[in-house]
């Protein structure tokens, strides 16, 4: 059984890294809050703008409570702390509270929140993003509203402002509500703000409970639409305006532009999700790659023992093809979380894409018609071609699957500048791409669905689709520092475009050399490994090149009998994660006084994690799962035959 333990442990830092990638505009942000607590709602970061907000420096603060040093105690009641539920909501969520500064002046900020997880999936924290309305509190406090009284003085604040009937209906909307909707002034006046803004029912039951507690004030946030269809998060504050006789004459709400935020709160759950399912991935690929390790020793054990002419042989040449692709989905695997260990190297797309034509013809039948337009003078990318070949692969599937009737897949490419004023969002840097088109004239998508398509288990294709190809070409393209666009409509058809950042590197045309199995030796070699199949058949190939070969189970069996056949041992082949010890544990026992003894490293995770987390300052010999006859000998005569 394999010990958790003992896998590489680098979550915590790669966690760090992906919320300070998503949260670096937010964090520099002049107008947002951040404050960034424990479990227990213990402040552990502050943004610049808080630490000027409250007047505290970010030392002054750390470790102290939320709720008591920058919220007043009153107003615990009104904030989810775990401190108080001992649980974290899942969903983000808004409220306002009452803050204090170092000098004991007051203020007010609509906040939202959401719980952080880390890589084991536990909640580590909460992150507040909050917004000053002080001043919009006051403007919204109960005014004697006389007959002469003119909204229009609200005309140039820059927060939206709007003034409603108790029906409902639009008194006055002020500059920058008329230009978020895309109405003018006279067109929203006398408008049902249901229809504009938010839902007035829903929003009158939110109130009731507030009001009757004798508080002035509430808090909500809801997405509006624009005259033109776009779409923006407004987080609004709601009042009543009475008369001098305490009557109730109006509301008046004032918001504020949350858009970006969700954005970044929608892409760090994103993050977190695909984190997870990374974690099962990595688990499954290991799992896989031992599969495959003994299959593929046994087909070329096979293979090598047979004659060329004898029926079997193309057989099991096939067999031995099939498993080379079968490899290739653990690094797919492993790509959903980006950990797939892969060599980027300077790519023409255009050649890629010309070399799977016919491939892709055949896998998606005569019903679908391929067109190719290639940009001349395409620049070159830094990337890994076969990931590249597996995002054209599940993009042209998904098309295919689109298309049950027939129809037309266009793939092209272009070279793309996006400058600082088109770029897709705050994390898009600007400069030139290559852009690779896969357009369908399928069924199409409603356009709410872009959001959910990239999320690991989401599939709209019943039981009969795993909810992983999208997510698989999502952190492909997010390894290799590129993004993706989605355009779809109900039957008009989907078009994905995958952006990758150029390179100026050339692309090197590789010769093909003729790989040659090393003469064996006699040499004494330990193996130990866990799996008996992975153990047992690299016994045999070892074996069948001449070498005396003794097998151990776990790194407590493999230390037994290196200590009984000590003198004759010349290298240790470990697997890195074994029971009740490592390989890692047996190289640290015996390095030291056996300096000359040499090792060899397998495994099925990612060898460049393995390494940087297991060995950062040794020079150590690695073999990757699975590895087969060819490789294994010549990494052996390789470390063998080394100074």
């Amino acid at each position: 059984m394999i010990k958790i333990s003992k896998r590489p442990k680098k979550t915590e830092k790669k966690s760090e890294d992906l919320l300070k990638g998503l949260f670096s505009s937010l964090f520099n942000d002049p107008d947002a809050i951040v404050v960034k607590t424990d479990n227990y709602g213990r402040v552990i970061n502050l943004n610049v703008t808080a630490q000027r907000f409250f007047r505290f420096s970010l030392f002054e603060v750390h470790g102290k409570p939320f709720v008591g040093t920058l919220i007043p105690l009153n107003q615990k009641s009104k904030i989810p702390f775990p401190l108080i539920s001992r649980r974290i909501k899942s969903s983000p969520s808004e409220f306002i509270t009452e803050i204090m500064k170092k000098d004991g002046e007051k203020g007010l900020v609509s906040w939202s929140h959401f719980s952080l997880n880390n890589n084991l999936g536990d909640k580590s924290g909460l992150l507040y993003i909050g917004y000053d309305i002080t001043n919009f509190k006051d403007i919204c406090k109960p005014h004697e509203i006389g007959g002469n009284f003119s909204w229009s003085i609200f005309d140039d604040i820059q927060v939206f402002f709007v003034v409603i009937d108790k029906k409902g209906k639009i008194i006055f909307a002020n500059r920058k509500v008329c230009d978020l909707t895309g109405y003018s002034a006279n067109e929203l006046r006398s408008k049902d703000i249901s229809d504009i803004l938010f839902p007035m029912q829903k929003w009158i039951d939110n109130l009731k409970e507030p009001f009757s507690n004798d508080k002035c004030y509430f808090s909500m946030e809801y997405p509006s639409k624009t005259k033109y269809g776009e779409e923006k998060f407004i987080s609004w504050t709601i009042s009543e305006i009475k008369d001098s006789k305490d009557n109730i004459r109006c509301f008046a709400a004032t918001g504020i532009d949350v858009t970006f935020q969700k954005k970044l709160e929608e892409q760090l759950r994103h993050a977190q999700k695909m984190e997870a399912v990374g974690r099962l991935a990595g688990g499954i690929a290991h799992d896989f790659n031992n599969i495959l390790t003994g299959i593929t020793n046994y087909t070329q054990l096979a293979l090598k023992r047979i004659s060329l002419k004898d029926p079997v042989y193309p057989l099991l040449k096939e067999i031995d093809i099939l498993l080379e692709k079968a490899s290739a989905i653990t690094s797919q695997l492993l790509a959903l979380s980006k950990k797939v260990p892969f060599s980027p190297k300077a790519l023409n797309v255009n050649n890629l894409i010309k070399q799977m034509l016919n491939f892709l013809r055949r896998i998606l039948g005569e019903r679908i018609e391929i067109i190719f337009e290639q940009a001349e003078d395409l620049r070159m990318i830094m990337a890994d071609s076969s990931q590249i070949e597996q995002i054209l692969m599940n993009l042209c599937v998904n098309a295919k699957d689109a298309m049950p009737e027939g129809g037309i897949l266009k793939i092209s490419t272009e070279n793309i500048f996006i400058d600082k004023n088109n770029c897709f969002n705050k994390l898009t840097k600007p400069g030139y791409y290559v852009c690779i088109s896969i357009s369908d004239t399928g069924i199409g998508m409603e356009k709410s669905m872009i959001k959910k398509i990239f999320e690991p288990f989401f599939t709209t294709k019943g039981e009969g689709g795993t909810g992983l190809g999208l997510s698989i070409v999502y952190g492909i393209v997010s390894s290799h520092g590129g993004f993706i666009d989605v355009k779809t409509s109900p039957k008009k058809g989907t078009t994905f475009k995958i952006y990758f950042p150029v390179t100026d590197f050339k692309e090197k045309k590789e010769k093909i050399v003729k790989e040659e199995i090393p003469i064996g030796g006699n040499e004494m070699i330990l193996v130990a490994e866990d799996e008996d199949v992975v153990r047992d058949s690299a016994i045999q190939i070892l074996e069948e090149y001449g070498y005396k070969v003794i097998g151990a189970k776990d790194g407590e069996e493999a230390l037994d009998l290196f200590f009984k056949y000590k003198d004759s041992i010349k290298l240790l082949f470990l697997d890195t994660v074994m029971p009740k010890k490592g390989g890692k544990e047996v190289f640290d026992e015996l390095k030291r006084d056996y300096p000359l003894v040499k090792f060899l490293f397998t495994t099925g995770y990612n060898i460049d994690e393995i390494r940087s987390s297991a060995f950062p300052e040794t020079d150590i010999y690695f073999i990757q799962k699975p590895y087969g006859v060819t490789k294994l000998v010549k990494k052996v005569r390789e470390i063998l035959d080394s100074p």
